[in-house]
């Protein structure tokens, strides 16, 4: 597996590591390609600092996703914001938003991202978790701390494809939503991964 992962003054850098990492690991393989030693840096993704612990797939990177390395200032604890779904099997992924996407003209699993609103960067650690589609749906509900601009910025959340590395943002679904209890499609009969609730 490769990660993409992008450093200070927009140095970008891909990163292989194995299938089962952890965010530790990740830090390792960083540490070996650019000589920075592991404890003076942080890993940032979706506007969360990662703990070491926890592992890589669990984040569900697609192609194109970006860690951002942080310098460390002043080391603080950080609460666990472990984006890991609870009901999440090892063998199978769950997703929790769904996508219409232009390139692939079809309705798709999407990813929430974050970046900042004034330069468009993702290396943006928000002040706190938005609490509804409101706060993603709407611009500027959120703020947060824009390492790329140095301050508290506006933060603005877009979704993209599961299914590729595409450029351009996917129009999120809000009404179809993950089939987790495995109910059976009242037209069809089939138990489909995502239903449709209006």
């Amino acid at each position: 597996m490769t990660v993409n992962v992008r450093f200070p003054k927009n140095i970008q850098r891909v990163i292989d590591i194995g299938d089962a990492a952890s965010v530790e690991d990740v830090k390792e393989a960083i540490s070996k390609n650019s000589k920075l030693d592991p404890w003076l840096f942080d890993l940032l993704f979706c506007g969360k600092v990662l703990n070491s612990d926890q592992q890589i797939k669990s984040l569900n990177l697609g192609a194109g996703s970006v860690l951002h390395v942080i310098e460390i200032k002043h080391k603080t604890v950080q609460p666990d914001l472990s984006l890991e779904t609870k009901s999440e099997t090892s063998d199978s992924k769950r997703y929790n938003y769904y996508v219409y996407c232009k390139q692939c003209k079809d309705l798709q699993a999407g990813k929430l991202r974050v970046r900042c609103h004034t330069c468009r960067q993702g290396a943006i650690i928000l002040s706190k978790e938005p609490g509804g589609w409101s706060d993603v749906l709407r611009p500027r509900q959120l703020e947060g701390f824009c390492k790329d601009c140095d301050g508290n910025q506006p933060a603005q959340f877009y979704f993209k494809c599961c299914n590729h590395d595409g450029k351009e943002d996917c129009l999120p679904l809000r009404h179809v939503r993950p089939n987790t209890q495995g109910v059976k499609c009242v037209i069809c009969t089939e138990i489909s991964g995502h239903c449709c609730l209006l």
